[in-house]
């Protein structure tokens, strides 16, 4: 993201909590299902805090180094 021009940082406020639940909770369900399917977790920025071009070119940019990592 950072090579992208994209501000990015962990976050470990309270909200953390939350999205770190619902991450693990995902990954259990899908092993106790013996699923294929992969899943992640990206927060971002209420919308009005990043322009819907700069949320694009992120999500082309994510979307990019995921696939390169699965093949």
């Amino acid at each position: 993201m950072l090579r992208g021009g994209h501000k990015s940082e962990i976050s470990n406020t309270a909200g953390a909590y939350i999205c770190n639940y619902l991450m693990y909770s995902t990954l259990h369900s899908l092993a106790e299902s013996k699923s294929d399917t992969i899943a992640g977790f990206i927060h971002v920025p209420p919308f009005g805090l990043i322009s819907e071009e700069e949320l694009e070119n992120a999500g082309r940019i994510i979307l990019d180094v995921v696939a390169r990592h699965l093949n």
